[in-house]
């Protein structure tokens, strides 16, 4: 698992405003900038807070992410909760 690169790109997001957009446009460019692992790129391109958060990724930088990706507050306590 390569958590650390995760935790990379959700820091470079919450930090690039030129990189979000082009997350926003096409997230497959910006995961090639990164070694991750399949089930990560997966997780990212579902917005799958829980898994995610399993994971162990970032918390703040995790909850950024969501609201970054349009995430409503309740599924992505939902999903964090495992419900």
């Amino acid at each position: 698992m390569s958590l650390y690169q995760v935790d990379k790109l959700l820091f470079a997001l919450f930090n690039d405003l030129e990189l979000q957009e082009k997350y926003k446009q096409n997230p497959d460019d910006v995961f090639k900038r990164y070694d991750l692992e399949e089930f990560e790129v997966k997780a990212l391109r579902e917005v799958n807070a829980g898994e995610l958060y399993r994971m162990g990724a970032h918390s703040f930088l995790l909850w950024q992410f969501s609201r970054l990706m349009d995430l409503k507050p309740a599924i992505y306590f939902k999903q964090v909760r495992g419900e």
